[in-house]
């Protein structure tokens, strides 16, 4: 690995190794849904990605929208 920076790989790479990431992945086999738990049954859009490019323009998942639970399972949206 080619390295070029100001500071140390040490400095630059400190707590990488710890960093922790709680999101839940969704898939039907050709989509995919990250969240990120807020509590509450809420839960925050991380990544979305589709081989549909139309699917992209959806506003509820674009990343940072927050979802409700018992929205998702009366199968309505719910931002």
């Amino acid at each position: 690995m080619l390295y070029d920076a100001l500071y140390p790989p040490e400095i630059v790479w400190a707590g990488f190794s710890t960093m922790k990431h709680d999101a839940v992945r969704l898939s039907d086999g050709l989509r995919q849904l990250e969240l990120r738990p807020l509590g509450s049954g809420r839960f925050e859009v991380v990544r979305y990605t589709s081989p549909v490019a139309l699917e992209y323009l959806n506003p509820h998942l674009r990343p940072g929208t927050v979802l409700r639970l018992s929205a998702a399972l009366d199968g309505a949206w719910a931002p």
